[in-house]
């Protein structure tokens, strides 16, 4: 084999190598139960829509489109698994976002939320 072929061979590796241990370390990261689901709660005469999607991007909105507690602010979002926290992270602060919520309690039905005192419940949409 040459010393070009054997390089290249090399160089290939390395690559797959990496993009194998990089796509593990990401999907890792958001493969919660409560994750890629879209989670619902009745309020008042509204209803809110939460999701914490799998690429670590959020979303929380009522039934009428705005977003709840200035969460359009939020970029990106981080899970803490041994502390049930996450973290939010935010394009700007304002006195509504809650940069960090604790997780109560969940499972494939049920995702419980302290929102900074303020407890939140929600269960799993059903189309």
């Amino acid at each position: 084999m040459t010393t070009y072929k054997r390089i290249m061979a090399g160089v290939l590796c390395l690559i797959i190598s990496m993009s194998l241990v990089g796509c593990g370390n990401k999907r890792n990261a958001y493969d919660a139960e409560f994750m890629g689901v879209q989670w619902v709660r009745k309020v008042d005469e509204d209803v809110e829509f939460l999701s914490f999607m799998t690429d670590g991007t959020f979303s929380y909105y009522c039934s009428c489109g705005n977003p709840v507690n200035d969460s359009d602010l939020i970029k990106s979002y981080s899970y803490d698994k041994e502390n049930q926290t996450i973290t939010f992270k935010a394009k700007e602060k304002t006195d509504s976002i809650d940069t960090k919520i604790k997780i109560l309690e969940f499972d494939s039905e049920h995702l419980k939320l302290d929102f900074d005192g303020d407890v939140r419940e929600f269960s799993v949409e059903r189309e």
